[in-house]
């Protein structure tokens, strides 16, 4: 599933609403630095690499990863790059730095009910003060295959 996910993946654009909050956030004095929670075949990671970021890019499937390093213009920035191949729920937050951004993509809903508290306030933790956070969740009317539905965090708007 994953390695035709990803490989749909590579041809498309940054998401959207997350270009647009980046257009929003000012400018840092020093070299900021963000996750990428979630990264994927890294389309944010490399609007974020190219913005003047240093980029913790994280993903719980590996061949994420190698998609990556084959994005075009990828290798120029690869330096500014620290991959962490790890599920949400076992990540290791306090080996992570404090950042100026989180970005999370499409990718919070993924972990499951019992953990999602856990996730969220660790990951929430380690943005600085001052600090801004780009994602987004699923409401129940999200369509989604069963198979992963029934792990997944579905989050009701109030």
């Amino acid at each position: 599933y994953w390695n035709r996910y990803f490989s749909a993946k590579m041809h498309e654009p940054p998401i959207p609403f997350v270009v647009e909050a980046l257009s929003k956030i000012p400018e840092f004095e020093t070299r900021p630095t963000a996750i990428d929670f979630g990264c994927g075949v890294g389309n944010e990671t490399l609007v974020l690499l190219n913005q003047g970021y240093h980029v913790i890019a994280v993903d719980g499937e590996a061949t994420a990863f190698e998609f990556m390093r084959k994005q075009p213009g990828f290798l120029n920035l690869q330096q500014n790059v620290t991959m962490v191949h790890s599920s949400f729920e076992k990540l290791s937050y306090s080996h992570l730095p404090m950042v100026d951004l989180v970005v999370a993509g499409f990718s919070l809903p993924f972990v499951a009910q019992h953990d999602f508290n856990f996730v969220w306030q660790s990951l929430t933790a380690k943005i600085k003060p001052g600090g801004y956070f780009i994602g987004n969740f699923f409401s129940q009317d999200y369509s989604f295959d069963s198979k992963f539905r029934k792990s997944m965090t579905f989050l009701t708007e109030y």
